[in-house]
């Protein structure tokens, strides 16, 4: 059951991440961050009280119990939007994903390997083989690209609007 968890949030991540991109190609790349973490907020004050007036446990005693640094989270929440504002409507969505997993799972060998202090060679290889991937999937869509006439400036190749991030007209 926590696989099919795991599947519908990365679903969730993605679709955020494309709504999230749309709204600040409207807005602005800032101003939408606000709009997201304002309507995020909304959205947990509004669980919350729902919590508080069915008499669930919205908030436990030890709720503010962790170290400090764990609620600098949020700060990373709004650097990954932000980029994402950025990224998203530049590049393929599914290269976009790819990446932040390839990020994702570099961070968590690093972590790994400097908490735990277990460095899993299994895993590297893995992410080396997902980075493989992407860039023989890069190399293969560039020249798709150049073999249908869409070169540009010093004869790179121009990805076509169907190719690229959501937010191309």
């Amino acid at each position: 059951m926590m696989y099919l968890f795991a599947i519908l949030a990365g679903v969730m991540v993605v679709l955020s991440m494309v709504m999230n991109s749309q709204l600040a190609r409207g807005v602005g790349i800032f101003q939408g961050v606000f709009i997201n973490f304002a309507a995020g907020l909304l959205t947990a004050l509004a669980v919350y009280f729902l919590c508080d007036y069915f008499a669930l446990e919205a908030l436990g005693d030890n709720s503010f119990s962790a170290p400090w640094y764990a609620f600098l989270g949020a700060f990373f929440a709004i650097a990954i939007v932000a980029a994402c504002n950025v990224v998203i409507p530049k590049i393929p969505v599914v290269y976009s994903a790819v990446l932040i997993f390839l990020g994702q799972i570099v961070t968590g060998l690093i972590l790994d390997a400097l908490v735990a202090g277990h460095f899993d060679t299994n895993k590297a290889v893995g992410a080396l083989l997902i980075t493989a991937g992407l860039l023989l999937n890069a190399r293969i869509d560039a020249e798709m690209d150049r073999e249908d006439g869409e070169e540009g400036v010093n004869g790179e190749a121009v990805a076509k609007p169907e190719t690229v991030g959501i937010g191309v007209d």
